[in-house]
C-alpha cells in the first residue's frame, strides 16, 4: 500500500479532464507509443506522499496533526499538458497546475512543517494523466511536447478550474484508491 495526501477535482472538472486523456492516448497511439491512462475516478493532485507503510500509531499521529492544519479554500486550474516531470520521470504525462500553484505550495510547506518532512526537491503542482510505457528518444520526446502543446490549445483554451476546500488521506495499491480521511479548509 501507498499513502498520500491528495486533492480531487469536482465532477465538472473531472468530466473535462477525462475528455482530455483519450486525446492524449490517440496522439501516442498514432506514434506507436504505449500509454497507460490514470482512471478518471483516480485523477488527483498529490500534495504529499507519506510512504508505503502507515502503522496505526503513525496514522493516528498524522490525523491529529492534520486536524490542526489551517488553510483557506482556493481555486486551482489545469491549463497545459506536458510530458516528463524532470529527468527521473520522463514517462509521466501530466496536467500543469498554474492557477492556485502558490496556494498549493503554501499548503505543502505547512504540511511538511506539521508532519516533520524535509523536502529534497521543489514541489511542482500537477495532475498525472498517465504514463508512457516506452523509453523515448530525445526526438520523440521533443515531438510529443509539440503535440501536447496542440492538445493544450484545443482542449485547454479555457483553464479547467476547481475549488479546493479539502484534502484527503488516501490509501492506494496503484489500481484503486481508498479515501481514509477528509480534512476540510478552516
Amino acid at each position: 500500500m501507498n499513502y498520500f495526501l491528495g486533492i480531487f477535482p469536482n465532477d465538472k472538472a473531472l468530466y473535462k479532464i477525462s475528455k482530455l486523456v483519450p486525446e492524449v492516448g490517440r496522439v501516442l497511439d498514432a506514434q506507436g507509443i504505449p500509454f497507460t491512462p490514470v482512471k478518471s475516478e483516480n485523477l488527483h493532485i498529490t500534495v504529499l506522499y507519506l510512504g508505503r507503510k502507515m502503522p496505526f500509531l503513525r496514522k493516528q499521529s498524522t490525523n491529529l496533526r492534520l486536524k490542526r492544519l489551517y488553510f483557506k479554500p482556493f481555486v486551482v486550474g489545469v491549463d497545459e499538458v506536458k510530458l516528463g516531470l524532470g529527468r527521473a520521470a520522463r514517462e509521466t504525462v501530466f496536467g500543469v497546475v498554474n492557477s492556485g500553484a502558490e496556494d498549493l505550495r503554501e499548503m505543502v510547506y505547512q504540511l511538511d512543517e506539521s508532519l516533520g518532512f524535509e523536502r529534497t526537491q521543489t514541489f511542482m503542482p500537477h495532475m498525472t494523466l498517465g504514463r508512457v510505457a516506452k523509453d523515448l528518444s530525445d526526438e520523440e520526446f521533443h515531438n510529443l511536447g509539440q503535440n501536447f502543446n496542440e492538445i493544450s490549445k484545443r482542449f485547454l483554451a479555457q483553464e479547467i478550474k476547481f475549488f479546493v476546500n479539502s484534502i484527503y488521506l488516501v490509501e492506494s495499491d496503484l489500481h484503486s484508491y481508498k479515501l481514509c480521511k477528509k480534512f476540510s479548509a478552516s
